[in-house]
């Protein structure tokens, strides 16, 4: 097994949280800027939140309360900081298993292995990619 004996545990558990992080944010602050556009006012918006006046610090709106202006509230929009690390730690746990993988081997071999490497990763990626697309390309206009 190639993660036995690494010290990445640590890295794993600051990944899943900053996943977490990514989930949260997304699910906390797309629904505020769904329907959002020109014109648009706090009463026109479409299916989101029903009070979002308690979400978002609109004036008219008791902008001290609302939940983005305290601050607890910040960890909902600075989640692209959770983002960044995500993408930091998975590419760094990527190219360090990869590396302990090609460990030993003589430079040629290594050339040689590369592009089945690059296709073994496009493989574990790409079907999820695809779902993804055929569920918002396919069932989500229904």
């Amino acid at each position: 097994q190639l993660r036995t004996g690494l010290n990445t545990d640590s890295m794993d558990g600051v990944r899943s949280f900053s996943m977490a992080w990514v989930v949260l944010g997304h699910t906390a602050v797309w629904p505020v800027y769904r329907n959002w556009g020109p014109g648009q006012t706090i009463d026109t918006w479409g299916p989101g939140y029903q009070d979002l006046g308690e979400l978002v610090p609109f004036p008219g709106s008791n902008v001290k309360d609302a939940v983005q202006s305290t601050w607890t509230g910040q960890v909902f929009q600075s989640a692209e900081f959770s983002v960044d690390s995500f993408f930091m730690m998975s590419g760094f746990l990527a190219s360090y298993i990869t590396l302990r993988k090609l460990k030993g081997s003589k430079p040629i071999k290594t050339i040689q292995q590369a592009p089945v490497l690059i296709l073994h990763r496009f493989l574990r990626i790409t079907p999820l990619y695809m779902f993804v697309v055929w569920f918002y390309v396919e069932l989500i206009p229904l």
